[in-house]
């Protein structure tokens, strides 16, 4: 799992540095990028993609990307790098 996910890491910085506008699309990719960094227990790298994205006031308009950030900081402050399912957003 390490390689995949180190390579997607990879990956996802060059997709970014093409294209930093942004878009759902860019969204999903700096999303993804944190998961990924989270999941490998690279904390700090995971919680500068998501305050980033917090700071974000298009991001933190979407209901669903919200709620993403704010769970995936809320595991960042636990130190959990285990796998989780998003909470439903209604």
């Amino acid at each position: 799992y390490r390689l995949y996910a180190e390579e997607c890491i990879n990956a996802l910085r060059a997709a970014i540095a093409e294209n930093p506008e942004g878009g759902d699309e860019a969204v999903t990719r700096r999303l993804l990028l944190g998961e990924l960094h989270r999941r490998l227990a690279n904390f700090a790298h995971a919680e500068a993609v998501f305050q980033a994205l917090e700071q974000d006031s298009a991001v933190m308009a979407n209901k669903v990307h919200a709620a993403i950030v704010r769970y995936q900081l809320e595991l960042l402050a636990q130190k959990d790098s285990a796998g989780h399912r998003v909470p439903r957003v209604e």
